[in-house]
Order: C-alpha cells, then structure tokens, then sequence
C-alpha cells in the first residue's frame, strides 16, 4: 500500500472492552472511563514518498508492567475503513509504544515483552533485514496522560514522547491536552548517500573502486542506545569508476558530482543507561566513517570521512538522511575537500483506507488528478473538498451552504438533469449526505437544502443546522455517518470553507501572466485550482463549462469564477445560491511566515556575471518575488541597470526573479573596473504567506573599485629562503596587481625595510612605471649585516608615488628571515 498524505489512527484501549484477556487495572466500570483519539503519523522519506504497510503494533504499559500488545498480523488491532478509533481508558499515565512495519526478528522479541524494560533490549540485525525505503520499521515510545475532558466520558490526552517528528530526542514536557494525541513516528535507521567529483585543478585521473561505510553499530534498536559491535557495509566495491569535475548527475552548489548507492545504516547513538555519553560522542575513535579505495594518476590511495552530525560531535540520528558530497583535490587521506549535509526526513502521514465520505485532496499543482488525501499533511494547507466512496474519488458539488453533494462527471459532454435519489440504497446524483438526514426526501434538485439569502454560511456547524443538511462541508470532512449522526460531531476542528479574504490572497498571490495552464487556476507557485464544471439553478450538469471553475465562498452568496485561459479576469462576485459549485477548504491553523536571508553585500570590480552572488533564503512561504530597485528611497548608486541580473548576463537580463520556501537565488554583476568610485545597487525582496501575511526586505550589494597593489620577491636568497647574515646589495623584484587593469604610467616605486617596526638602513633605488602594461619592475636594496645573536625578521615595504598623486603610499608588504651565522 502506498503512503501518502493520510493519517493512520491506531486503536489501544478501545478495542479492550471486546478483549477477553483484559487486564484488572482495565476491567473497571465504563462510567470510570474517558474516551481519547491515538493517531500514529509517519515519516517518510523525500526520495521515496511512501511506505509500504505491513504490519501495526500498538503496546500499552502501566506501571512498567505490558496491559495490552495489539497489532494487525494476529487481528487484535483492527485499522478499517473509517480511519478513527477510540482509546478507552481510566484516567491515569501510561506508557506506549508505537511501531510500524517491525522485522520478523523484532515480532519475535515484541511478542516476548512483558514490561516496558524489555523495550529497550529489542533490537535486530539491519544486514540481514533486507530493508527498503518503504519498509524500515518506524516507531516512537514514550508516555501518555490521560484525564478527563469537559464532557462527561470525553478525555483529553497528553504525550511525552521520547522522539519528535524528525527522529531526535523530545526534550519537552508533555504536550497540551487535546481530545486526540498524535505521535510522530519517525524511522528507526539512518541514511548515507555518497557524491564524489574531481576538483577542478585536478588533472590526474582518478577511478574509484570501492566506497565503504565503516564503523557502524551491527543492532538498531526501537529506543536507540550505545552499541559497541560495529560492522561496515560496501557502498560500492567495482568495477572501477572514472570520476571528474564535469561529469556525474547530481547537482550541489552548482558543481557536478558522480552519485555512489545509498545505504540504509543503523543510527549511530551514544545513549547508554539513559545518559548521552558526550565525551564518546566527541571522540573521532568512536565514529563511523566513509572510507575509499581509489588511484589517483594511477598511484593507489585511500580517503577517510568521518560521519558527523554536526562540527561538535559524531552522532547519527535516526530519521536523518547524510549527504556527504566529497571533492578530491589531491593524493592521500588529506587532501580531500568535504561537506556533510544532514537532510531530515519530512512528514508523510501514512495512508489507511479514508472514512467513506468529504475528504480533502490536495490542490497543489504537483498533485494534479492524483486525489492526494491532504487530512493529515500539515504542510497542506489548503484543498479541494471530494467524496470518497466505493473505493474512490469523486468530484462533488454544493448549492450555497448545502450539505448534500451531489454528482459531477467531468467528462461530459452532454447536458446531465439531476436525478434524484428512489432509495436509501439508490441516491443517485446525491453522493453524500451527513449522518441521519433524510436524503429520501428529495425529490427534485428545488429539494436539495441550501442558504436561500444572502446571508454568510455559519463559521461553526450547529447539530440544528446539520440536521437540516446546511453549514460548512469542509468541517465534516473525515467524519463518519456515525460520527455525525449518533456521536453528534459536526466539526472536524480541522478545516474551513475558503472566505472571501481567502481568495483575495489567492488572486493576489497569483503567478500573473504565467498563470495560464489548461487544468485550472494557478497561484502561490505551486497551486493548482482545478477547472471544474457546475451545475445550473435547475441542476443540470453544464457539459461546456471545461476550462473554468467556480468555487463558493463563506459570504453573501459570492463565489471564485475564473476562466484558466484568461486568469488576470478571475473574480470574486455574487452567484445564484441554488446553483452547484465546488467547495475549497482552508486549514485552520497556518504557521506564522518565517523568512531568513542571508544576501550578498560586495562584489570586487570583476562582478559575478557568469557564477553570481547568492542570496541564501530559507523560508516556509510559498511565494516570494525579488526585484532590482530602478527607482525611490532604496534604489542604488548605479543607474547602469543592465549591468545587473537575476540570470547569467550572457543569457540576457531580467531585473524580477520569483521564488517559493527556500531557495538560493543569485544576481549577477557586470565587470565594472574602476579606481575613482563604486557603486551599488539595491534589490528590494517581498514575499506573500498563505495566511496573506506579507513582508518586505532591502538589501543593498556593493560594487567596489580596483585599487593598485602588489607582490614582492628577493633574488639570490640562501638555501633556507634566508637572507644572509652579512647582508649586502638585493635586487628586490615587485610585480604590480591586479594584472587585469591598465597600470598607472610614470610612478614612482620604492622598497625600505624594518626590524622591530623600525626602519633599518637605507631605502632602495627608484623604479619608474613606463607604461599601462607593464606590471613587473626591479629595484636595489641594501641589507645590513645582522648583528645580532639571533635569527632576525625583517619587514619589506613597497611604496608608490603617483603623477600628481598625494606622495608615497604603502602597496604591499612581506616578511622574511637574516641568518645569524
């Protein structure tokens, strides 16, 4: 089964009550217990977006001692369609663990356990697990607390878990209470991809032979802890591989590198009896290590790579990704470049069967005509509102602040009269109705309930409104029949209908003359609207509505229209209520934006026009835009805006570059090689969130001018590169920088020198510059004798004096050594 976007919600104690082996502590009266939610939610991997689930495991402990040990392969915990089950349970504090897709040789140890103790030992051997992106067991422990809520035999839970959702330690207390605990679960195994590429000065060959991950615990554990029987596993092992500075497939800072396999790893954790060991963790004996065999210019040589977390320590988390991109620059262990990239793996909810009925399905472009279930990925944070039922999606449409939704074929090409439902069993063109409505009493689309003014739809359902088929549908989605009709739930405490500010964010978020796309209505880079058709006030499915969309909103009857060929017209206007269009949710909580950048501020007189200056954005918003300023307070000293880009100068320029979350942007700047003055330029950033929070920035780059300098040299030094102790007659040789730039004609250049910041003897003869390319120039210099017991050092000082310049200056300075013998 593939993973993706939807929440597993594992039962513990609910399903007791039906259990003949129930414990004493929960054989109490039902009147002493409270009902609580569990949802487990997994983490996956970005490569592989899903997980294939093969087994569940749910374990209950108080006191240390095991109440209940519930999972999927024996049926005693049984995940079904509706994706809900209740933990009833006497108040109290709990352990648990929580485990997804355990090893055979981990059933067999969980099985066994009979404390919370036990937890701790079960381990199994990796190697021999044959595991996959999509079948590493995932898991998380910890406590759970559980008292009752507001409504009698409603409880509210607390977790304190011992992993949080990117696999490191959860260092907090336990979290607030809510009806329904959701535990992370993240992967119990690393990761460790390898990149390797020659460095550009490099001219020997180099082949790679084989590429080992070495030092790493042989066990993974559920709860990770130290492990002094290490293993290594082979990355590559042949047939030799020829690597290079342009060649390989992957990508990494604008450089190519050759890819190597990655490898699924143990963690490598430093917990033993409950305490981080951090001097271990410290100390480069104890760490796991990427180790080559490779030839250089036919030579054999091997490379050495310390695995780290981080620049303070050798750990390697669970759930974490390590990307070691690897430069080899010269012979033997040391001459290799390194940079580790830690990636975490992100938050994929895991994908049950969804609860026949309004589901979610997620409205990013990427997603299109995939129905990604959105419930449970926060990092959705809007939809398109369906109905999933026999197995699969269907596009649904409402009247205005209707309940009832009814059938759309997006395929027709005819004209559809509504049909309405004969039967309980037969509703026909009705593919949805909440709880205990009564869906036989609609006899024609004027039967269909709906708000007949122009009143908003109620931002919270009531159980009244409900019965009478009316409210939000986003706030039912998920629910069950029962749920609403016999549990009274009528809001999912989750999601909205898009209001009319909603969609204003959306159409001023909108991606302009880009938005044109065929499948709906583009905004925020990376949402798809999708085109949909509508029914008419007489419910007749309208077969030539295909490139446009109407949405409704909460208020005075006002609904989204656009027309995908023609985006820039889409609108936010008042619609006949009795018509049937689609429903957009919005999530209810939206983190706030958070924006750092770190840009560029110089760039020498050569610019960057060919590799840029990066500006380092990290963000979780989804639209951003930045922009040479031409004009007002912020603009910069230089007026030359074609010599500024957001692309390679070579390739054209373009002063506006858009963006999403986090990226690295570059500007690019034209050579600009002057003495007298710099320039700057200023680039203003902006940046709109789901929320419709926005934020402005400046940043200023500056461009400086070229300055004259130099480097100096001594001819006739002795063997050691010493001057010798009876000094005499130097020829100091000068050579004029940069070597790009017309030097000045007709200047004076000297050399003096000191001992101890004081000027010693006499200073050198006169070079006299002869023209604007000629850079190198010789001078004579007289060194006095050392006198002294000791080795001396003596500073050497050049100086020019410009035509009609303001005297001698300083342009570069060097330091060598006078024998004393």
């Amino acid at each position: 089964m593939r993973i993706r976007n939807r929440i597993l919600t594992l039962v513990a104690a609910a399903l007791l009550s039906a259990c003949a082996k129930e414990s004493a502590v929960m054989n109490l009266p039902e009147a002493e217990k409270v009902t609580v939610q569990i949802k487990t939610k997994a983490l996956t991997g970005s490569v592989v977006e899903g997980v294939t689930i093969e087994k569940v495991r749910f374990m209950l402990f108080q006191n240390e001692t095991l109440l209940n040990n519930y999972t999927t392969s024996n049926g005693t915990l049984n995940v079904d369609d509706s994706g809900l089950f209740n933990l009833a349970v006497s108040p109290g504090v709990y352990s648990f663990a929580a485990i997804i897709n355990e090893t055979p040789e981990l059933t067999e140890k969980l099985n066994a356990v009979t404390k919370r103790t036990d937890i701790d030992g079960a381990g199994f051997d990796w190697q021999s697990s044959a595991l996959t992106s999509g079948n590493m067991p995932l898991a998380n422990l910890g406590e759970i607390k559980i008292q009752p809520g507001t409504t009698s035999g409603q409880g509210v839970a607390q977790l304190r878990p011992v992993y949080n959702s990117e696999g490191g330690r959860y260092k907090g207390d336990f979290t607030t209470a809510s009806t329904t605990a959701s535990i992370d679960m993240p992967r119990v195994m690393s990761q460790v991809s390898v990149f390797l590429r020659q460095d550009d000065a490099v001219t020997e060959e180099i082949k790679i032979s084989n590429v080992q991950v070495s030092n790493i615990p042989r066990y993974s554990y559920l709860i990770d802890q130290q492990d002094t029987d290490n293993t290594n596993l082979n990355l590559f092992n042949g047939p030799e591989m020829t690597i290079s500075a342009s060649g390989g497939d992957k990508v990494y800072n604008s450089k190519q590198y050759h890819p190597f396999p990655t490898a699924i790893i143990a963690e490598k954790s430093f917990y033993k009896d409950g305490a981080d060991d951090e001097t271990k963790a410290a100390d480069p004996d104890y760490a796991a290590y990427i180790f080559i065999n490779a030839t250089y210019g036919g030579i054999p040589t091997t490379y050495k790579i310390l695995l780290r977390e981080g620049d303070a320590n050798f750990r390697l988390l669970r759930n974490t990704n390590y990307n070691v991109y690897a430069t080899i620059k010269q012979i033997g262990s040391k001459g290799i470049y390194v940079v580790i990239e830690p990636v975490k793996l992100y938050n994929i909810a895991v994908n049950w069967a969804p609860v026949e009925g309004l589901v979610i399905v997620s409205d990013r472009e990427a997603d299109f005509n995939k129905n990604v279930n959105v419930w449970s990925d926060y990092t959705a944070y809007s939809g398109i509102l369906k109905v999933y039922k026999g197995d699969a999606y269907h596009d649904a449409l409402f009247k205005y602040g209707s309940l009832i939704a009814t059938g759309n074929d997006a395929t027709a090409t005819t004209e559809q009269e509504f049909t309405a439902p004969t039967a309980v069993e037969t509703t026909n063109d009705v593919i949805w109705y909440p709880g205990d409505f009564n869906v036989t009493g609609i006899g024609n689309w004027d039967d269909v309930p709906y708000i007949t003014d122009a009143s908003n739809i109620p931002s919270g359902n009531t159980l009244e409104l409900v019965a009478q088929g009316k409210g939000d549908p986003c706030r039912l989605a998920a629910l069950s029949p029962h749920q609403i009709g016999a549990e009274g739930k009528v809001d999912n405490q989750q999601w909205h209908m898009a209001n009319s500010t909603e969609y204003a964010i959306l159409m001023k978020a909108a991606n302009g003359a880009e938005s044109k796309n065929d499948n709906g209505y583009r905004s925020f880079h990376e949402l798809l609207i999708p085109n949909v058709k509508y029914r008419n006030e007489s419910g007749v499915l309208v077969s030539s509505h295909n490139y446009n969309g109407n949405y409704w909103s909460t208020e005075s009857n006002k609904a989204f229209s656009f027309d995908s060929r023609n985006p820039t017209a889409a609108a936010l206007g008042a619609a006949a209520p009795g018509q049937g269009y689609t429903v957009r949710c919005v999530r209810n909580s939206i983190p706030e934006a958070r924006i750092t950048i770190n840009p560029p501020t110089s760039v020498d007189y050569k610019g960057a026009a060919v590799n840029g200056l990066p500006f380092y954005i990290d963000s979780n918003v989804p639209y951003w835009k930045m922009e040479l300023i031409q004009s007002g307070a912020h603009v910069g000293t230089s007026m030359n805006f074609e010599d500024f880009s957001f692309t390679p100068l070579a390739a054209g320029v373009m002063h506006e570059i858009e963006g999403s979350y986090t990226q690295t942007p570059k500007a690019y700047i034209a050579r600009r090689a002057s003495r007298n003055e710099s320039r700057t330029f200023g680039v203003k950033f902006t940046s709109m969130h789901f929320t419709g929070e926005e934020n402005t920035y400046y940043f200023t780059i500056k461009q400086n001018g070229y300055s004259i300098s130099g480097k100096l040299s001594i001819n006739n030094l002795e063997d050691n590169n010493r001057i010798k102790k009876e000094g005499g007659k130097y020829t100091i040789h000068i050579e004029l920088t940069p070597d790009d730039v017309p030097m000045p004609v007709g200047a004076e250049l000297k050399v003096r020198y000191t001992y101890l910041g004081t000027s010693r003897g006499e200073e050198s003869t006169i070079a006299t510059t002869i023209n604007a390319i000629q850079r190198e120039y010789d001078v004579v210099l007289n060194i006095l004798p050392n006198d002294t017991p000791d080795v001396i050092g003596l500073v050497f000082h050049v100086y020019m004096n410009e035509k009609d310049g303001l005297g001698y200056r300083e342009i570069t300075s060097d330091s060598y050594y006078q024998n004393n013998e």
